[in-house]
């Protein structure tokens, strides 16, 4: 009887493996489209940045087709698609802007970067929260002067 006693007690006072929680991804609330140089790695310093606030409920998600594809090689594009991150939107789109101000030249990619408000990595609160950087955007683009009118004529003379 004795022993039996001792039993029940050790199994109410041993203890008991934490349990693990169950980790969510955070919800992003942003996107950082980093233009990297011609040929570069995907984690080479970007030439520009620019950042576009993203929600479930905003026109820059839940975008049903992407528009088609244009000629390449592609020359000064304006805009970035990538996966809708959002619940319920499997198979739809989000749209954010290249930044402006990139130099000409040849061979630019892109990869965007999510940032949520706050998240845990290795135990710590990190705030603003990035994603890890995407693959790099296909395809490469060109930036290229664009041609504005012909300078004004000057010296215009009438004669006889």
């Amino acid at each position: 009887m004795k022993l039996r006693n001792l039993t029940v007690a050790l199994l109410f006072f041993l203890p008991v493996p934490a349990m693990a929680q169950e980790t969510t991804q955070a919800i992003p609330e942003s996107i950082d489209i980093l233009v990297l140089p011609p040929n570069s790695p995907p984690d080479a310093a970007p030439v520009a940045t620019r950042n576009t606030p993203i929600s479930a409920g905003s026109t820059q998600c839940n975008i049903l087709t992407l528009p088609p594809a244009a000629p390449t090689p592609l020359i000064n594009p304006t805009k970035v698609y990538f996966d809708d991150p959002f619940a319920g939107h499997a198979g739809r789109y989000c749209m954010a802007y290249l930044p402006t101000g990139i130099p000409n030249g040849t061979g630019y990619t892109a990869v965007g970067v999510f940032k949520a408000p706050t998240c845990t990595i290795n135990g710590s609160t990190v705030s603003p929260c990035p994603s890890p950087r995407s693959a790099m955007g296909v395809p490469p683009f060109n930036i290229q002067p664009v041609l504005g009118q012909p300078a004004t004529p000057t010296g215009v003379v009438i004669r006889p």
